[in-house]
Parts: structure tokens; C-alpha cells; sequence
């Protein structure tokens, strides 16, 4: 459980540095940086930033083994 809850607490601080950036750098409102997404980019980018707050559960389960995940 603490595998998985520091890959949600990585996902939280990647989002929140992405969208101040965005808004930041790019001059837009949040609600243009998320409309301006293309619906297949935004999938695959939704299903990797599921990978990536996976990876510290997935990483120790193949080092480990279920036992000490």
C-alpha cells in the first residue's frame, strides 16, 4: 500500500508542475491547456500517467515478489 500511495502522491505533484507550467509558460487558462488536448493523445497520456503511479508497486513485485509489496 505504500508503494502505491507514493506513486499517487508522484502522479499529484507531475499534474500539479505540468498544469502550472502550462498556465505559466504557455499564456493559457487551465480550461484551454485541457481543451486543446487531441482525444487519442489524451488517452495514451491518461493511460501512462496511470503507468507511471503504478511503477513503484509493479517495480517491487518483480524485484520481490508479492510478498514484500
Amino acid at each position: 500500500m505504500v508503494r502505491l500511495t507514493t506513486g499517487f502522491l508522484a502522479l499529484g505533484l507531475l499534474i500539479t508542475a505540468e498544469r502550472l507550467l502550462a498556465v505559466a509558460l504557455k499564456d493559457r487558462s487551465l480550461g484551454e491547456y485541457v481543451s486543446s488536448r487531441d482525444p487519442v493523445s489524451g488517452s495514451v497520456y491518461v493511460a501512462m500517467l496511470a503507468l507511471f503511479a503504478a511503477m513503484p508497486l509493479v517495480i517491487t513485485r518483480l524485484r520481490f515478489g508479492r510478498d514484500n509489496a
